[in-house]
């Protein structure tokens, strides 16, 4: 019995020895702590619409307290004068976790039920946002243009319109 327990010993230091130098993976900020980060204007990098049009995207975040789910506003702001910015919106945002990512889920009202748009991955870090959609956002409102989300956006103030 005591050579068990001498060999069990040894085994269990063993162990703990070849995990000590593993680091535990950085745990995500609390959701309602990345709640008031997301919160606000983001504007994208440039983007072309189409082949004629180019231009930015401004997208606009609101949840209230603690909760996960809000509105987000899409603005589609196009190159020069001669094509009028427009917004989409609002639009039904709910943030969740899934396969340890965050996401946000945006929600458009078809038929009287909100039905997902758009699954888009996101990563945090100050004032920068990094999102990353699998296919290109439509809404009926666009017309035939869909844009790109995925890409680098900054924080900024909304401009006076």
């Amino acid at each position: 019995m005591g050579r068990f327990l001498k060999i069990s010993l040894a085994l269990s230091f063993i162990a703990c020895a070849v995990h000590a130098d593993e680091q535990p993976t950085p745990k995500p900020k609390p959701l309602p702590d990345e709640l008031k980060q997301l919160h606000g204007y983001w504007v994208s990098g440039p983007k072309e619409f189409s082949k004629d049009l180019k231009g930015h995207l401004e997208l606009r975040f609101e949840f209230k307290g603690d909760s996960a789910a809000g509105l987000a506003t899409l603005g589609v702001v196009p190159e020069g004068k001669a094509d009028p910015a427009q917004d989409v919106g609002p639009l039904f945002a709910e943030v969740k976790e899934k396969d340890k990512k965050r996401v946000i889920i945006i929600k458009v009202k078809d038929e009287g039920k909100f039905v997902e748009a758009a699954e888009i991955t996101y990563e945090l870090a100050g004032d920068k946002l990094k999102l990353t959609c699998a296919k290109k956002f439509r809404h009926p409102e666009l017309g035939a243009v869909s844009v790109e989300l995925s890409g680098e956006w900054k924080r900024t103030k909304p401009e006076k319109k």
